[in-house]
C-alpha cells in the first residue's frame, strides 16, 4: 500500500501541473490569442491526439521493459513543457506545444495505472477508483487555482477576452506549473524505486530470459486488440470522454457567454463536477469490487448523459451547478468501474498494454468531444451538439449492457489467470 500511496503523491503534482495549465486556463489563453470557438476545441484536444498515437504503444512497453522508466519519460515532458507556452505568440505554437504537452500523460498514465494494477489485486475498483479520485480531485483543485490566478492576474489587466496585453499573467501562471512538474518528477526520481514490471519480481531466482521487445509487443498487442469485450468497455468509457472533454473545454465558455456568468461563478460549475465525483468515487469503486461492474457502468452513463442535454437549456446558475453536480456523480460511477473492468479482462502481464488500449480508445471521445463540439457549436448550437452527444453515450450503453452481460453477476468479476 505505501507503493500506490507514493503513485499518488507522484500522481497530484503531476496532474495538478498539467491540469492548471488545461482548464479553464488554455481555453481562456486560446481566446486571448484570438481564437474562436472551433479553435479552441481543436486546440484542447491536441494533447489528446498525441495520447491516442503514443498510449497503446507505451503501454506495451511499460510491460516489457518497466513501469517506472516510461513514469518517469511522462513526468519530464510534463516538467518541460508548462515552460514552452511562455513563448507562445500565436495559435500555431500553441497547437505545437499542445501536441508536445499530450506526452507526458501518454507514456505516464499507462505505466502509472499498470503499477496500481500490480499491487491492487482483488481490490482494483477500489485502489483505482481513489487513483481516480487524485486525478479528479486535482482537476478541481487546479480548476479554481487556475480561476482564482486568471480572476487576479489577468481579468483586471484586460478590457476584453482577446486582449494581447494580458498574455503576461498567462505566462506567469504557465511558469508555475512547470516548477509543480519539477516537483513531481524529483518525487518519482527519489521515491519511486521500487515501481517496475510485474514479471521482474514473480521471476525470483530464476535466470533472466533475454526478451524479444519486438516479438512481445506484437503479442500484447495481438492478445489486448482481439478482446472484445475489453474493447467495448473502453469504448463505453470513450463515449463518457466525449462529454467530458466536451464539457471542460466548452462548460466555462458557456457559461460566461451565453449564461452571462462572471469568471468565477461558471468556473465554480466544474469545480462542482469535479468535487462531486471525487466525493463518490470510492464508494462506487467498492461497490464495483463487491458486486460487479455492469450495473455501475450503466446507471453512470445515464446520469452523464441526462444533465448533458439539460445543461444547455438552462441559464440559471443554481440550475446549471445542480446539473453540474448530477453529471460528476454519474462520472464517478463509470470512471473506476470501466478501468478496473479493463484490467480484470486480461493478464496480469499485460496490464500495461491493456491500460495503454484503454488510454487509446477512451482518448478517442475525449480528443473528438472538443473538436466536434467546436464545429458543431456554430453550426447547430450548445443545445442540439450536447443532446448528439448524449445520444451517443446512450447508444454506446445499450451495446455494452447487451455484450457484456454474461461476463458476472452478482460477484465482482474475477482477474483473468
Amino acid at each position: 500500500m505505501n507503493q500506490f500511496l507514493r503513485l499518488c503523491i507522484v500522481d497530484f503534482f503531476f496532474r495538478l501541473s498539467y491540469y492548471i495549465s488545461r482548464t479553464p486556463l488554455l481555453p481562456l489563453f486560446a481566446l486571448a490569442l484570438g481564437a474562436r470557438e472551433k479553435d479552441i476545441g481543436v486546440i484542447c484536444a491536441a494533447s489528446t491526439i498525441t495520447g491516442l498515437m503514443l498510449k497503446f504503444h507505451s503501454g506495451i512497453l511499460a510491460d516489457i521493459i518497466g513501469r517506472r522508466i516510461f513514469i518517469l519519460i511522462g513526468l519530464t515532458v510534463g516538467a518541460v513543457a508548462p515552460f514552452l507556452y511562455t513563448f507562445v505568440k500565436g495559435l500555431q505554437s500553441l497547437l505545437l506545444i499542445r501536441y508536445f504537452h499530450g506526452i507526458a500523460t501518454a507514456t505516464y498514465t499507462p505505466a502509472s495505472q499498470a503499477a496500481t494494477a500490480d499491487v491492487a489485486e482483488g481490490r482494483k475498483g477500489e485502489l483505482f477508483s481513489y487513483l481516480s479520485v487524485v486525478k479528479i480531485a486535482t482537476k478541481a483543485v487546479a480548476s479554481f487555482i487556475g480561476g482564482a490566478a486568471i480572476g487576479y492576474l489577468v481579468i483586471p489587466r484586460e478590457r476584453a477576452l482577446t486582449d494581447y496585453e494580458a498574455l503576461q499573467g498567462y505566462y506567469l501562471i504557465y511558469t508555475a506549473c512547470g516548477g509543480l512538474g519539477i516537483l513531481a518528477f524529483m518525487i518519482a526520481l527519489f521515491y519511486l524505486r521500487g515501481v517496475d514490471k510485474p514479471t521482474s519480481t514473480e521471476r525470483g531466482s530464476a535466470p533472466k530470459k533475454k526478451v524479444n521487445i519486438t516479438e512481445e509487443f506484437e503479442k500484447g498487442a495481438l492478445e489486448i486488440i482481439t478482446n472484445k469485450k475489453l474493447v467495448i468497455t473502453c469504448s463505453v468509457d470513450s463515449a463518457k470522454g466525449l462529454a467530458v472533454g466536451t464539457l471542460e473545454a466548452f462548460l466555462v465558455i458557456y457559461a460566461m457567454k451565453v449564461a452571462n456568468l462572471n469568471v468565477i461563478f461558471a468556473t465554480m460549475l466544474w469545480v462542482c463536477l469535479t468535487g462531486m465525483s471525487v466525493f463518490c468515487k470510492p464508494i462506487m469503486g467498492r461497490l464495483s469490487d463487491k458486486y460487479g461492474r455492469q450495473q455501475i457502468i450503466y446507471i453512470g452513463m445515464m446520469l452523464c448523459a441526462l444533465p448533458l442535454v439539460a445543461i444547455a437549456m438552462v441559464k440559471s446558475f443554481p440550475v446549471l451547478l445542480v446539473l453540474s453536480a448530477i453529471f460528476g456523480i454519474g462520472e464517478a460511477f463509470v470512471t473506476g468501474s470501466t478501468v478496473a473492468f479493463a484490467a480484470d479482462l486480461c493478464r496480469r502481464e499485460r496490464y500495461g498494454a491493456a491500460m495503454g488500449v484503454f488510454g487509446t480508445i477512451s482518448e478517442v471521445g475525449e480528443a473528438a468531444g472538443p473538436m466536434m463540439a467546436g464545429f458543431l457549436i456554430g453550426w447547430v448550437g450548445y443545445s442540439t451538439t450536447f443532446g448528439l452527444f448524449a445520444i451517443i453515450m446512450l447508444a454506446m450503453t445499450m451495446l455494452f449492457e447487451v455484450k457484456t452481460k454474461t461476463t458476472n453477476g452478482a460477484t465482482a468479476p474475477k482477474e483473468v489467470e
